[in-house]
Order: C-alpha cells, then sequence, then structure tokens
C-alpha cells in the first residue's frame, strides 16, 4: 500500500502476477496529502489524512456501500471493488463468488472472481479480483441488501434510497424564431414530460443563464400543462448583445409524481457585427525575423472607430516550427466584443498567412580511409555543416555505423541528422538539408603469420613431438577479423650422410586450409638432415598474404649424440643396512657404500660434454657420482661410478619394552624391521656381519643402562621404510 501525498491519492500494488495484478486506486475521495499507513490483523486499512487532520479506515471485512438517492427507472448506480487475497495461500472462488440477499429486486451483482478467470483456477496470493454491486430501485424509499463473499468470510452491506421517477426536459428558443437576433428579446421554452406513468409533471422550474461566462439572476417560474401530458414554461432574455454566448441552465423542482430533474443546458451565441479583414501574406525564413503583418479592417460602425484599436498579429516567431500561420485581428477597446471577427484574407479572397520557410543547411562529410578490422572510424564530429540558426546542435548518425566490422570496399558515408525537442517536434525538419557525402575506403588488413616450433632438433623415432602451429591472425590485439583461406609450406631439405652435408632438395609444396585462423604440421620424413621451412599465407578478400622468407623455421632430424647404458642389478636400500645386490652380479662392485657402474658412448664421433646426475627417490638415500663430467673423445665407452648409501640407526620417538635376560640381549624384542634383515648378514662378508653384531650389542647396552621394566628408548636418527629401488 502505497501513499502519494502529491497526488492525494493511496494505491494497492498486488504482490502477484498475471491477471489480478494490476495496481488498484483504492476509494478515499477528499483526500489531501495522505501521510501514514496502517493495517490491523483483519486487514482494514487506516490513512492518515494529513490535509484533513483526520484518520480513514478502509473496512475490508465489512464493507458499507451506500448508493445514496437513485430515481426510479434510471441506469443501475454501481461502485467498484477490488477483492484481494491478502492470504499466504491460493484461494478457489466459491460459485457463486458472492451472494445477495435483501431487497434483491432493487440490488445487483457482478464480479470477475470466477474460478473460470484465473489460469489455474485460483486466486493466488497477493492477487485481485473485482465486485460491482448496483442499485435500481423499483420503489421509493429506504432499500438495504447484503452480499456474503466467498461464503461470508466478508460481508458487502449495500443501501440505497429509491424515489420518483424524472422528467424529460427539453429546451429551445422559440422567439425569435429564426434565432437570437441583437437587440431583440430571445424566449427559451423548457418542456417537462414524465415518461413512467400518466401524471404531468407540475410545480415550478428554476432557470439560470451566463453571458460569456458572467453569472446572472436565476428566475423560477411555474410550470403549465400543455394538453398534450406535458408542461412547459418560458424564460425571456431582453436585449441581446453583439457576439455573446449565453449558456441556459433548468431546474425541474419535482412534485408528488416526479423527482428534481436537471435539464441539458442550452448554448447560443448571438452574432456580432460582421466586418470584413483583408491583409496582405508575408514570408520569411526560419530563424529570421518574422515580418510586420499590414491590412485593412472594414465594418467598423462610425461611433466605435475612434475607441476601437485594430492589431494584425500571428502565430509565427522565427524559432516556431516551418508552415503557414494565419493572420488574425484583435479589436480591443470601446465595443470590440460586439463585432464578430472573420479570418483574413488577402485582395484576392485567399486565406492570409505569413509562410515561415525552411533554412538551407549543407552538410559536408569528408573521406576517410581505413583498414579492415581496425578500430571503428570516428565520424563526428568531423563532418562540416553551413546553416544552422537559433543554437540548433543536430544529433548524427552515419551509415555504416562500424567501419570495423565492414568488408573489403569503397563505401558512401551518408549522415542522418535530428534536432529532438521535448515536445517531440524534430527540428530538422525546419531546414532544407542539401549533404555531400563522404567516401569510406576500405582496404586490406596486414595479416600477423607466427609459426611455433617446439624444439630446433627432434629424433628419427620423435617426429610426432615436432608439430609446428601456424597461425594467422590480425597484426594488434582489439582489432575484429579471423583470416581466412590457405598457408603454403615449401621444405628446402639438406640431407645429413655419413662424409658430410648432402645435397639441398626441394620438396614439393604442402597445402593447409586455415581453421578459425589455425593450421598444423607435423614432418614425416625421418631422413637425417636440416630442413628449411618457409610458409606463405594466401590472404583472402579481407587479409593480405604474407610469409616468413626473412624468418624461415629450421628442424633437423637427428639422431642421438651418445648413448648410456648400465647392466649393474637394481640395489636393494633398506633401512638400517648397508645398500647393497649381489657382489658377483656384472658391473656390481663390491665396496662400502655399494657401487654401481654407467657407461657412456659416443655416436658418430660426438666429442660434447655429458654432465651426469643421481637423483635419489627419498630424502634418506645419499646418491653420488664420479666423475660427474665426461668429454666425449669421439670413439671410446667411458665410465661413471655410482655410490648408494644410508644411515644404519632406528627411528626417532622408537618405543620398545625391553625385559631383561641373563645375556643383557634379547632379540626377540629387538626392532622387527632389524630382526628381519638379520637374515641378509650372512650373505655378506663378515666383516658387514661384525659391524652389525656390534651395532646391535651397542644398542642393547644402551637399553640395559637405561632401565630395566617398561622404559622408553629413544634414539636419533630417523630411517623411513623400505626397501627402495635406485
Amino acid at each position: 500500500y502505497v501513499s502519494d501525498g502529491a497526488s492525494n491519492k493511496v494505491q494497492e500494488l498486488p504482490a502477484g502476477g498475471g491477471p489480478g495484478s494490476e495496481a488498484v486506486l483504492l476509494n478515499f475521495p477528499g483526500l489531501s496529502a495522505p501521510a501514514g499507513l496502517a493495517l490491523d490483523a483483519a486487514a482494514n486499512l487506516y490513512v492518515a489524512d494529513s490535509g484533513n487532520s483526520r484518520v480513514l479506515i478502509d473496512n475490508r471485512s465489512q464493507v458499507a456501500v451506500d448508493f445514496g438517492t437513485v430515481a426510479q427507472f434510471q441506469p443501475p448506480a454501481t461502485a467498484l471493488l477490488t477483492a484481494t487475497n491478502v492470504g499466504t495461500t491460493a484461494l478457489v472462488p466459491g460459485n457463486p463468488f458472492a451472494q445477495l440477499s435483501g431487497a434483491t429486486a432493487d440490488f445487483s451483482e457482478t464480479d470477475t472472481c470466477a474460478a473460470s478467470n484465473f489460469p489455474s483456477g485460483t486466486l493466488f496470493s497477493g492477487l485481485h479480483c473485482t465486485i460491482k454491486p448496483g442499485f435500481a430501485p423499483l420503489v421509493n424509499g429506504t432499500l438495504s441488501a447484503t452480499a456474503a463473499v466467498q461464503g461470508g468470510s466478508v460481508q458487502l452491506n449495500l443501501s440505497g434510497s429509491g424515489e420518483n421517477p424524472l422528467v424529460n426536459i427539453t429546451m429551445a428558443i422559440t422567439s425569435p424564431s429564426s434565432g437570437p437576433v441583437y437587440g431583440s428579446p430571445a424566449v427559451i421554452t423548457l418542456t417537462a414530460t414524465q415518461p413512467h406513468g400518466s401524471s404531468t409533471p407540475t410545480g415550478t422550474v428554476t432557470f439560470s443563464y451566463t453571458v460569456n461566462g458572467a453569472a446572472q439572476a436565476p428566475l423560477t417560474v411555474p410550470l403549465t400543462a400543455n394538453g398534450s401530458g406535458g408542461a412547459t414554461a418560458n424564460l425571456t432574455i431582453n436585449d441581446l448583445l453583439h457576439a455573446r454566448n449565453y449558456i441556459v441552465n433548468a431546474t425541474y423542482n419535482g412534485d408528488g409524481s416526479s423527482s428534481i430533474t436537471q435539464a441539458t443546458p442550452l448554448n447560443f451565441t448571438v452574432p456580432g457585427i460582421p466586418i470584413t479583414v483583408v491583409a496582405n501574406s508575408a514570408a520569411y525564413t526560419y530563424g529570421g525575423a518574422v515580418p510586420a503583418v499590414t491590412g485593412t479592417v472594414t465594418g467598423i460602425l462610425p461611433a466605435d472607430q475612434s475607441s476601437i484599436t485594430v492589431t494584425f498579429t500571428t502565430a509565427a516567431t522565427p524559432s516556431s516550427p516551418v508552415g503557414k500561420y494565419p493572420i488574425t485581428v484583435v479589436l480591443t477597446g470601446g465595443n470590440a466584443a460586439n463585432y464578430t471577427i472573420p479570418t483574413a484574407v488577402t485582395p484576392t479572397g485567399d486565406p492570409a498567412v505569413v509562410t515561415e520557410n525552411p533554412a538551407p543547411l549543407v552538410v559536408t562529410v569528408p573521406n576517410f580511409t581505413t583498414v579492415f578490422g581496425q578500430p571503428d572510424v570516428t565520424y563526428n564530429p568531423t563532418q562540416i555543416a553551413v546553416g544552422l540558426v537559433n543554437g540548433d546542435q543536430p544529433l548524427y548518425t552515419f551509415t555504416p555505423p562500424n567501419s570495423s566490422s565492414v568488408p573489403v570496399g569503397s563505401y558512401t558515408i551518408v549522415p542522418t541528422l535530428s534536432i529532438p525537442t521535448t515536445t517531440g517536434y524534430d527540428k530538422i525538419h525546419n531546414y532544407t538539408l542539401t549533404v555531400v557525402d563522404g567516401t569510406l575506403l576500405v582496404n586490406k588488413a596486414p595479416a600477423a603469420l607466427t609459426v611455433a616450433s617446439p624444439a630446433p632438433a627432434v629424433l628419427q623415432t620423435a617426429l610426432s613431438s615436432a608439430t609446428i602451429a601456424i597461425t594467422v591472425a590480425q597484426p594488434q590485439a582489439g582489432f575484429i577479423g579471423t583470416p581466412t583461406g590457405t598457408v603454403t609450406i615449401q621444405d628446402v631439405f639438406t640431407p645429413l650422410t655419413a662424409t658430410g652435408l648432402g645435397t639441398s632438395v626441394t620438396e614439393p609444396k604442402i597445402v593447409l586450409n586455415l581453421v578459425a585462423g589455425a593450421a598444423s604440421y607435423t614432418p614425416t620424413n625421418a631422413t637425417l638432415g636440416t630442413h628449411v621451412y618457409t610458409f606463405f599465407y594466401s590472404g583472402d578478400s579481407n587479409f593480405l598474404a604474407t610469409d616468413t622468407t626473412a624468418t624461415p623455421t629450421n628442424l633437423t632430424v637427428d639422431v642421438a649424440d651418445f648413448t648410456i647404458s648400465s647392466t649393474t642389478t637394481p640395489v636393494q636400500v633398506a633401512p638400517g643396512i648397508t645398500p647393497g645386490g649381489i657382489a658377483t652380479a656384472p658391473n656390481e662392485l663390491a665396496a662400502l657404500p655399494e657401487t654401481a657402474q654407467v657407461s657412456i658412448a659416443p655416436v658418430l664421433g660426438s666429442t660434447q660434454v655429458v654432465s651426469l646426475a643421481c637423483a635419489a627417490p627419498a630424502s634418506y638415500i645419499t646418491c653420488t657420482l664420479s666423475p660427474t663430467s665426461i668429454t666425449l673423445d669421439g670413439k671410446k665407452t667411458q665410465v661413471s661410478i655410482v655410490s648408494i648409501s644410508v644411515p644404519a640407526t632406528l627411528p626417532v620417538d622408537f618405543k620398545a619394552q625391553v625385559h631383561h635376560s641373563g645375556h643383557g640381549v634379547v632379540l626377540a624384542f629387538l626392532p622387527l624391521s632389524l630382526v628381519l634383515l638379520l637374515p641378509l648378514c650372512g650373505r655378506r662378508r663378515r666383516v658387514q656381519m661384525t659391524r652389525l653384531l656390534v651395532l646391535l650389542l651397542g644398542v642393547a647396552m644402551l637399553v640395559n643402562v637405561t632401565g630395566c621394566g617398561g622404559n622408553l628408548v629413544k634414539f636419533f636418527t630417523p630411517v623411513p621404510a623400505g626397501p627402495t629401488q635406485v
């Protein structure tokens, strides 16, 4: 609910959508600056009518509609009510939606609330429908009825008073019979009849009238039966004035059978003293001065000539819309109101007018040259306009509007001008427009040809990894358009033989179609040698051809420069022992820490430097090489030695329960990892076994020193689980 204090109204804005969601203007007659609103639990609406210092209530559940006094045999008096579903669930309208009781012959009800009026047959929360009660009394007196809405959830209390039927009234000038005449009296005759029944209206009629809007004294006269079932009354207006407008109103005051009835007003004008107006037509141009208008007036009575001032005028101004403006005459002073002023004419009898002609306006658009796809050319404000007046500033639009999107070619630049106003009139119509069109020349755009090769060389067995990506695009970011056409590859191949470089050969050209400005090429020739690729873009209707002649792409198909091998078996790395394999295995050296050899052999006489590195799979494994760099001599195989070791201690926070025995050492309570590794010791040299036993003995002694029973033992170097291959 919204109170609109400026418009003195209160509106209901339904919450839903679809049929029944239109805004509703609530019926609060006489509101003045409505302000605060409130709703009670029954959805009755209260309005602070601040301008009238009162609070109004719109009772939503006990609605009273008083139709006042209505004459019999008249069309029903009606009231339009709004029924809103202010609940939270959909409502299924009853049938009927409203049930009348009481004086049902005098009251009626129609509504738009039937289920068929809504798409789903329900009135959803926040929507409304309309109820229209009516009152057409058949008898006199106070009448009432009740309309129970939706089974009685809301009640409409309808009331009204019936009265005698109205009479039919006509009014006419009966004298003079030819119509009103200056200086003569006019007799207006009123005739009243009763269409319902046989009674003749009796009583009085009250006349009132105005002369050019000035009210005159009212006059009440009796009705006289005319012998034809009706009655008449006359009003005489003496001394009619020239060129005056008279409006006569009449009220029949009623009797025992007929009610008070208002007559339709009678409107007439007394002809004025005729005059003749002759003026000279004139013309000027929009933005220029309006010429003086002159003419003659004949027919003014000699007695009035000295007191009446004659002025010729026109509605044309320097900034008015172009067109023809009638020349008019204004009479002021004296008895000027007694004259009827005709339309001014020229001496030849044509209408006298002031003609405002369009001003000449010449707009010249310059020529523009651009490249396809580049940002739009700015036409405005480069155009030159000559002839604007009255401070007019046109708005321009141009065809073609976007130079960046039109294909290569020559286009005429056509401007469209408008000078809008708040009234909707376009002042460009005040000009005779001459346009000198410009020319837009769109040239082909340069194309950016980009070639991306993953590596300068590739092995014979890995040609698929050398796919070359080719892209053809606009030369700058922000430009629009994607090149089409083809890319041709020219391959000049120089083979590599056992004795050196062979003779260069130009291979057959390869043509690739661009898809979305891109293509790709994967080499297929596995012959050793060097390929020199040059790429040629064909160009299309919007892009220039281009190539990579200045920056060819080189790709060498090669073999490896050396081989690397090792026949060493995997080295087992387990916590707590020295890494090792089988000492008798080929190239597995019997040394501590464990070592193995790696062989590097040159290919095709390579003399390059090979750097070696060893990557251990875990941080607790130490891996070293010697040497870490080998210079190939082109002939013989060289060797680097790999050494691997791990620490041999137990994890920090290792917890073990150690029990005393007669010997002080109980292997059964040693860490499980060490117990599992004990059988491996027999496979090593005796010195290894001795060292391990010394280590275990040291651990046991440390346990004994620490205490007995459930003591916790801590060690220092973490050794992750294994074994692991290196």
